[in-house]
């Protein structure tokens, strides 16, 4: 007997829907990018009502002023209607997935925001940061369900990209695709070292 091969549409959706869950916790590694990663799906998140938690872990001062990237993240969660960022000002590209003072701050959050979907950059990503987040996350997560598995309900957690496209299991669609943009304004004005590319 042939087996066949997994047509399109079983590898990769071509029918939009959205991510699950009312209460959710947004894990940024540095001030971007929450908006470079899924600007249109937090503009969507807010129209519906959704109740959006945003944490920018490090400081980003690699690219640029680190203040005045804290400025900015600020400006444009509320241009997108969110709430102020929380900044955890870890060091630009010092995150390190084994980092206990890192795995216990996301387990803290966790504990805090008792979110129904946590969003992160994905542990392939090129930039370390990145992948770092994706996996001190993993071990947040782990040791969460070993200690207390009855206390909190299951959360998923959603993976999104930056700098490297990964395989999609979820397209998101938006009418609100000017609001991110106007976000990115904001940033671009205020930073001169900052240089938006976006495919």
């Amino acid at each position: 007997m042939r087996r066949r091969l997994p047509l399109e549409n079983e590898l990769m959706p071509y029918v939009a829907g959205f991510p699950p869950g009312q209460r959710w916790l947004v894990l940024a590694p540095h001030p971007d990018d929450e908006l470079f990663g899924m600007g249109a799906t937090l503009a969507e998140a807010v129209f519906r009502g959704l109740d959006v938690r945003v944490i920018i872990v490090t400081d980003g001062a690699a690219q640029g002023d680190a203040t005045a990237r804290e400025g900015e993240a600020q400006r444009a969660a509320a241009s997108l209607g969110l709430p102020p960022p929380e900044f955890w000002r870890f060091g630009d590209r010092s995150l390190a997935a084994g980092d206990a003072k890192l795995v216990l701050a996301l387990q803290d959050a966790l504990e805090r925001s008792k979110p129904d979907s946590v969003f992160v950059t994905a542990p392939v990503d090129l930039h370390p940061d990145h992948r770092a987040l994706a996996l001190a996350l993993q071990r947040a997560l782990r040791g969460r369900a070993l200690r207390r598995l009855r206390l909190f309900p299951a959360t998923w957690v959603v993976c999104y990209e930056i700098a490297l496209p990964i395989l999609p299991n979820l397209l998101v669609a938006s009418a609100r695709v000017g609001k991110p943009s106007a976000a990115l304004d904001l940033r671009t004005r205020a930073s001169s070292n900052f240089v938006p590319t976006i495919a």
